[in-house]
């Protein structure tokens, strides 16, 4: 283990003493407790560097940085002041414990103060955790980012601090940061004074510029993804999907050996977005230019010009992060200059060649003379009994997917493929079941580790299956998401208190509900109301087809896209806790053979829509209404059903509407034209509304009269229930989408 990595370990775990008290244990002061943590399955010198790094006047002198020697007395004084830029707090070493964790997102936007809990259960499993792979595995064999991840998913919720009062930046938030920071002054100390042993001592001054805030975009990715137009299209757009979340990786991983740092100098990385703190030393702005500009070369090239790399960075000192708005919006500057930059040189080397002179890419279109330049080889692709001309991109992902299976994936590539290096470990499970395997068998030889929650081991469907996959119509729907007003939210937290770990903390809860939470909803079975899905014998199809920062694209069923939909929405209030923070959706319900390009554009004209005036809607069905639990109110009173005669009656019977059913297909044909008329005036309001209860009375009026008395209670009740939604919301698009999506799961055939 590198002085790097011995660093970056020990300023990672320093604060590990603070889950005894957050566990409910008696211990001694943190620092000890760290000691004593990591002593039993790690090297005497790394508890010793890692559980030295606090200097305040009530610290005992044996525990402070200058009571260790030589190179461990450096090391622990880098720690230390990390950890102080990190908190950007003066705090006591009081252990008291007795700190909540406020959603730091909660108070935005003049919303309520709401705390988080903790499990103490997590914490016993992350210190049990630790103590296994530490036990099983030298430690520097153990990949860092592994470690990033289990922490992650572990602590993200403890409080960094255990003084009492509300804390806003998680443990894990903290110590990523202390650990990118750390690694940083190393590096621009070194650069100083090149050899450790020459370090006077391991700070630097409170004004001296020793970070680099750097950030990274790629654009263009869904034009990019949606660029498929051929048979088997859903097996090229998972592949692209799959590249696409590859890229941030592949690019963290060359930084990371390049610019001689590690995973925890990268706070994000998300779909085509990085942030990450960085050494600002001349060797790694040099390091970093060549890096970027070949994967920005490269993308260039590989795509056709459709994916493009930008880039942008940001100095600052300690003293900068306790005050971070000037950082936040220069780096914002300098980032919207960096998208504006052309892109000479690979324009005028891409368009130097003959095109009638050359073969094209059946899948992408890309040209062999432009191939040259950058792609090696073709490949030849039998789909029905025809070839198909592919480039070597489209090949890659054509030969991943075919190895692709639900588990765990290595994927090693040839280096003259030139868009990352080395073995790089893609897990696909949930974090839980990862764990219950042997690290040492899991890890043993992977130099890197990396955690996609999104599943890519889907099998090869295509869009044909997934529209037969649900009840009713054979329809997909493409649904687009995002969270509302990222950049305003931002620049509130920045002027409120604006520091770096507040910053980082907002960006690693964004992220987290984005790649995780929304994956498991994805990945669970609809199942609400339950009325009406143990009816439904089908389970339809979702997936992921993209997910990076705020931005979500998902495709599936029809059937089970809407009410995902609703449930991502409920998610979003639940985790972010602040009525006034809100995501919009729009959905485009299409036929299965329909362009995937198109279908997508429309999900994403439909989002537009719901974004205007107020936000927080969803547009479906050329409707744009307020998310509300009135859709499952709906759905649910549609399941219910009774017995009468001896038979079972539903209000709506959606796998059978002419049999069984209380309202048949014709009527509700005729209430949602009814619903769907304009009244403007009064008369024309009064005309619909008794329009509306002569049809539902004419529902009930036979059956009600052969009905017994029992049976008659509660087809009343069902009577009176109806008009709640269609009389007193006629108005309501919510009312008439969620009848038409009723209409489409009670339908069997495709309408042409």
């Amino acid at each position: 283990m590198n002085d790097v990595e011995l660093l970056a370990l020990c300023s990672f775990l320093h604060d590990v003493g603070k889950l005894v008290f957050r566990a409910g244990r008696k211990g001694e002061r943190h620092y000890e407790e760290t000691y004593n943590i990591l002593r039993e399955f790690l090297p005497e010198d790394i508890a010793e560097i890692a559980s030295h790094h606090h200097e305040s006047k009530i610290t005992p002198f044996e525990w402070k940085p200058s009571a260790l020697s030589g190179e461990k007395k450096i090391l622990a004084e880098i720690i230390s002041q990390a950890d102080n830029i990190s908190s950007a707090l003066e705090r006591e070493d009081e252990e008291k414990g007795t700190s909540r964790m406020v959603n730091i997102f909660s108070t935005l936007r003049n919303g309520k103060r709401r705390e988080i809990d903790y499990s103490k259960e997590d914490i016993e499993n992350f210190l049990q955790t630790l103590k296994v792979l530490f036990s099983s595995m030298k430690a520097e064999e153990v990949p860092l980012g592994f470690l990033d991840v289990i922490s992650r998913t572990f602590l993200i919720n403890i409080p960094e601090t255990t003084m009492s009062g509300p804390v806003e930046t998680s443990l894990y938030s903290h110590q990523k940061l202390t650990a990118a920071f750390a690694v940083a002054i190393y590096h621009y100390l070194l650069e100083k004074y090149e050899d450790l042993r020459n370090f006077p001592f391991g700070k630097v001054s409170e004004n001296e510029k020793c970070f680099l805030l750097l950030e990274i975009d790629i654009s263009g990715i869904q034009k990019f993804l949606y660029h498929v137009g051929m048979k088997k299209a859903l097996r090229f757009l998972m592949g692209r999907s799959f590249f696409i979340s590859l890229l941030a990786p592949l690019i963290k991983e060359d930084l990371i050996r390049g610019l001689h740092v590690t995973d925890f100098n990268f706070l994000v990385t998300s779909g085509g977005f990085i942030l990450s703190v960085l050494p600002n030393t001349q060797s790694v702005k040099d390091t970093l230019r060549k890096i970027l500009d070949r994967y920005s070369r490269s993308l260039f090239f590989l795509t056709d010009g459709n994916l493009l790399l930008h880039s942008a960075s940001v100095e600052f000192s300690p003293s900068d992060t306790k005050n971070f708005k000037k950082v936040s919006e220069d780096l914002m500057k300098r980032m919207e200059r960096s998208k504006q930059l052309p892109f000479r040189d690979q324009f005028e080397e891409m368009f130097n060649y003959n095109e009638d002179e050359s073969e094209i890419c059946d899948l992408c279109g890309f040209n062999e003379m432009r191939m040259n330049l950058f792609r090696k080889r073709w490949d030849t692709l039998v789909i029905d009994g025809k070839k198909y001309r592919l480039c070597e991109l489209c090949s890659f992902m054509n030969d991943v997917l075919e190895k692709l299976g639900k588990g765990k994936v290595y994927l090693s590539r040839n280096e003259e493929w030139n868009v990352g290096r080395g073995d790089i470990l893609i897990y696909v499970k949930s974090i839980e079941d990862l764990l219950n395997e042997n690290p040492k068998d899991l890890l043993s030889g992977i130099r890197s580790f990396h955690h996609i929650p999104y599943e890519l081991g889907y099998e090869s469907k295509e869009f044909d299956v997934i529209a037969k996959s649900g009840p009713g119509a054979p329809f997909l729907a493409y649904m687009a998401m995002d969270m509302d007003d990222v950049g305003k939210l931002i620049e509130e937290l920045m002027n409120e208190k604006p520091s770096l770990s507040r910053f980082a903390e907002f960006s690693i809860r964004l992220d987290i509900f984005f790649r995780n939470e929304v994956s498991k909803i994805v990945k669970s079975d609809i199942e609400e109301p339950k009325r009406l899905w143990n009816r439904i014998e089908k389970k339809p199809d979702k997936f992921i087809l993209y997910v990076g920062g705020d931005d979500l694209i998902v495709v599936g069923h029809f059937s089970a896209i809407i009410p995902l939909a609703f449930k991502i929405e409920e998610k979003f209030k639940e985790f972010f806790a602040n009525e006034n923070i809100t995501i919009s959706s729009g959905i485009s319900i299409v036929p299965r053979n329909y362009p995937v390009r198109i279908a997508v554009e429309r999900a994403q004209d439909n989002l537009e829509l719901s974004k205007r005036n107020r936000k927080g809607k969803i547009t479906v069905f050329k409707r744009t209404f307020n998310f509300s639990n009135d859709f499952w109110k709906i759905l649910d009173l549609f399941s219910e059903h009774i017995n009468l005669g001896g038979e079972t009656l539903f209000l709506f019977n959606v796998n059978d509407p002419e049999k069984n059913s209380l309202i048949r297909r014709t009527t509700l044909w005729k209430i949602l034209w009814i619903l769907s008329q304009k009244a403007e005036r009064a008369q024309e309001k009064v005309k619909k509304i008794v329009m509306l209860r002569y049809t539902i009375s004419r529902i009930f009026e036979g059956i009600v009269r052969s009905a017994k008395e029992e049976e008659r209670e509660r087809l009343y009740k069902w009577y009176k229930e109806l008009p709640k939604f269609f009389v007193g919301k006629a108005h309501s698009d919510l009312v008439l989408s969620t009848l038409e999506y009723l209409e489409l799961l009670s339908r069997k055939e495709e309408i042409r």
